[in-house]
């Protein structure tokens, strides 16, 4: 038997050793008689004599139906006399239930089973061979005596025949009690005094080509194989053909243009850039307020900053584009009188915690992905995603198939695969407009390290089940984790921008380049058009992840203080001293924020061979049973 199993029946023989313990029967004699045909085929009648002390409904037999290369047995044609009787499979095992459930027996009580046992093609190419457990090490009774017949389609070499018995996996070889017919044609024996879990198996080495006709298990394999890659291959082309037509974003074409885009404040642009906001968006806001005349900016002696209100909540809501802003500006100024002031240090962090979560929930709402996700690419996707569940269950059904094992564990892992999978490739396209290098190739990596795993899932199971041999089981293994892998990158890819994201997507980035590239002589022109040039993108360009490419281009550029930027002293201001304040008011605004996040840190996170004689159980059949 193959050690891989052992494991498997070291457990069965444990639970049938616990049970005979309380067997109170045996067999008296146990006489099997197996018909090999030329193409192993084996015709096998068992007949028996049980002795059952105490009352008993019958007796059950179980009979592995792989041999010891895991290869699948077909077990057809069961016929039982001495009572009815009910058979099913379960773990590589049939076993037969003998008896009637409303009826007991006692004492000696004689039946017979008849099978025929398929074993089909062995995989040595330079000999042929049989070797079948005559009596299974799985009868959890004793067995007084017993006897074989088996009958060969030709002469076999008395040479090349072994006869082990003994417990589980004994290589104690006893031909003594064997004996070969004149013709070389038959093998008969006796064995006597086997205890609970002991065994015999006969094992006869012939020439190639031996058996003829044999079902050849490894081309049915190889053949489901080829089918298995083939599905694997149209499951993949069929998702890049839905990605090609449904799911491929058009071609970003930036719009050149020297404002912002359209209906976006800089804490909306922050949202659709990141999908969250960051804390510079909150210092960009307060500017971006300040330059709409919703606020004043007052900086102290002591360069501590204070915002003033300056207008009512409603004037701010009805402001196109401002929902977002609105739920900001109240959380801040909340329960305050127009003209006073609020020190952003002093803030309730409990209120405007509780404040920022919804108003996270309310970008969310905002930035639907029904708003920034073409609904029919969504729709088609979820077709790649079935395939690539169906790509999962047909390595599984290669598996069933080839040894009528079920493995849940796989199941399992692989759906948790699918799902783990897509989670981290979607996190590539979870923002619209700008991706973070680093976390790309990370990603991408992690996904490479989820795939290895999946690969040597795979090749280790069908490895430990001897399924086809290690280069086909290497092919059969890489194409079905390279689709795996291709088909849950299809998904995460087929997520086309809407006709909207599309167009504020060009929007931002036309805008972004305008913002990095302009020459200073063009700003200094601007200005003098547009005195409040400066701090009209200057709440932008922070969100945008552009402050130090406009420290530079405002370097030598002197900035004439607005009317709401009210300081003990005045002058001229350059863009060090004001991109400082906006430093100080983030810095200020993240006190009562960290002390949220402190507050609810437990209980939610914070907001965010030849000549080899064989071996007891070793071979095909066997198995056992017992009373019940």
């Amino acid at each position: 038997m193959n050690k891989r199993k052992k494991s498997f029946v070291f457990f069965l023989v444990l639970i049938f050793s616990i049970v005979s313990l309380y067997a109170n029967y045996r067999i008296l004699d146990y006489k099997i008689k197996v018909n090999v045909s030329e193409d192993y085929i084996l015709e096998v009648k068992e007949n028996y004599v049980f002795e059952f002390d105490t009352e008993r409904h019958g007796f059950y037999r179980v009979i592995p139906y792989q041999n010891y290369l895991n290869h699948k047995i077909k077990v057809s044609d069961i016929k039982v006399d001495g009572g009815p009787f009910s058979s099913e499979k379960s773990g590589g095992f049939l076993t037969i239930k003998v008896g009637d459930p409303d009826l007991t027996v006692i004492g000696k009580v004689p039946y017979s089973i008849s099978y025929t046992f398929d074993i089909g093609a062995d995989v040595y190419e330079d000999f042929d061979e049989f070797y079948f457990n005559l009596v299974g090490t799985m009868w959890d009774c004793e067995i007084e005596n017993a006897s074989f017949e088996v009958v060969f389609p030709k002469p076999i070499d008395p040479k090349n025949v072994w006869l082990t018995k003994g417990s589980l996996n004994s290589t104690d070889v006893d031909n003594s009690s064997l004996n070969i017919s004149s013709d070389n044609t038959i093998i008969t024996g006796t064995v006597t005094a086997l205890n609970s879990k002991e065994g015999v198996t006969l094992r006869c080495q012939m020439e190639d080509g031996y058996f003829v006709g044999a079902r050849d298990y490894q081309t049915i394999i190889k053949v489901m194989a080829v089918v298995l890659i083939l599905l694997n291959i149209i499951l993949v082309l069929l998702a890049y053909i839905i990605f090609n037509r449904y799911g491929r974003d058009d071609k970003v074409i930036e719009r050149s243009r020297f404002k912002a885009p359209n209906g976006f404040t800089p804490l909306s642009l922050d949202y659709f850039m990141n999908n969250a906001f960051s804390s510079t968006a909150y210092g960009a806001s307060f500017i971006y307020w300040a330059h709409k005349g919703y606020i004043d900016i007052k900086e102290n002696e002591d360069e501590s900053v204070r915002l003033i209100r300056k207008v009512d909540f409603l004037i701010v809501k009805q402001d196109d584009d401002n929902d977002l802003d609105y739920k900001l500006f109240k959380a801040i100024f909340s329960g305050t009188e127009i003209g006073e002031e609020v020190d952003l240090e002093q803030l309730d962090s409990e209120a405007l915690g509780v404040s920022l979560n919804k108003l996270n929930k309310a970008g969310e709402l905002k930035f639907d992905s029904r708003l920034l996700k073409d609904q029919k690419a969504s729709n088609m996707r979820v077709l790649i995603f079935l395939f690539a569940i169906i790509s999962s269950g047909l390595s599984l059904l290669f598996t069933y198939i080839s040894t009528s094992v079920f493995l849940p564990l796989t199941l399992v892992g692989s759906f948790f695969y699918i799902i783990l999978a897509t989670i981290i490739l979607s996190s590539i396209n979870s923002k619209w407009a700008i991706y973070k290098v680093g976390k790309r190739f990370a990603t991408i990596f992690a996904i490479l390290i989820l795939t290895v795993v999946y690969f040597l899932a795979n090749y280790i199971n069908i490895y430990l089940l001897n399924i086809v041999q290690p280069f086909i089981n290497l092919i059969i293994s890489s194409v079905s984790s390279i689709s795996m892998l291709l088909l849950i990158l299809l998904f995460s890819l087929t997520e086309k921008r809407s006709l909207y994201a599309q167009t504020a997507l060009e929007e931002f980035l036309g805008y972004q380049s305008f913002l990095n590239l302009v020459e200073v002589n063009q700003i200094e022109l601007m200005i003098k058009d547009n005195p409040q040039f400066y701090f009209e993108h200057l709440c932008y360009a922070q969100v945008m992840g552009l402050t130090k490419t406009w420290e530079k281009k405002f370097a030598k550029i002197e900035i004439i203080q607005p009317s709401w930027y009210i300081v003990p002293y005045y002058g001229m201001y350059n863009f060090s001293r004001i991109n400082n304040v906006s430093n100080r008011m983030n810095k200020s605004f993240n006190v009562p924020l960290a002390q949220y996040a402190k507050n609810h840190a437990s209980k939610s996170g914070g907001p965010s061979s030849s000549g080899f004689s064989g071996s007891v159980g070793g071979g095909a059949g066997g198995g056992g049973g017992g009373a019940w």
